[in-house]
């Protein structure tokens, strides 16, 4: 079974209080594969995780970055190296999504 570790945690909300909370893991630090999406409990006492689980497909990025690598574009190796920032752009774009359902729809 393929091991999986915490990469990345992501507040958002207000500095002091934040209400949302993404965890992105992956099987190593550079290769972020889904995040888990909290809320934070109305009492502000802990978090309830989502039944909503985030796949942000970092794995199939990264194997087709490094067959791209094998026939000596170089472009690619710029795209390995943000996958961890991709990551967390996914998430916070996800939160927004959420914040104003439909409006993405609308444009």
């Amino acid at each position: 079974m393929k091991s999986v570790r915490l990469i990345e945690t992501l507040l958002i909300g207000e500095d002091e209080h934040p209400t949302h909370k993404y965890e992105i893991y992956g099987s190593d630090n550079q290769t972020p594969e889904y995040a888990l999406l909290f809320e934070r409990q109305s009492t502000g006492s802990g978090w309830v995780e989502s039944e909503e689980r985030i796949s942000l497909a970092a794995e199939q990025e990264k194997q087709e970055a490094s067959s791209v690598m094998d026939y000596g574009y170089s472009d690619s190796a710029a795209a390995l190296r943000d996958l961890v920032s991709d990551a967390i752009t996914r998430c916070e774009a996800h939160w927004q999504e959420s914040q104003h359902p439909g409006e993405s729809e609308r444009h």
